[in-house]
């Protein structure tokens, strides 16, 4: 992923619980290509994004690499900034 200002991984996990009925996307990033370089600083995750199916999992994975693209778009940075888009509930460090 290169967004303009980060190059690196962001990395994918599928997860079900046992009292869970759907499946659940995490991911973590954006992770450095060279692994030396490693800071948790501006670490980005997220856990539970909800999914039924194999679709639903591409289409989440799809919806947020392009966030991860977009991210430090000035236009894009702006309207999050607002709240536009909803590009700022998908930045939250948790």
């Amino acid at each position: 992923m290169n967004n303009g200002k980060d190059t690196g991984y962001v990395y994918f996990f599928k997860r079900k619980s046992e009292n869970l009925k759907n499946w659940m996307v995490d991911y973590v990033g954006v992770l450095p290509v060279d692994s030396s370089e490693y800071t948790s600083y501006n670490l980005l995750t997220k856990k539970g994004l909800s999914v039924k199916t194999d679709e639903a999992t591409q289409e989440t994975i799809e919806k947020t690499m392009e966030t991860f693209i977009l991210r430090n778009r000035k236009r894009v940075s702006k309207a999050s900034s607002n709240g536009w888009f909803g590009y700022d509930n998908m930045f939250q460090d948790y």
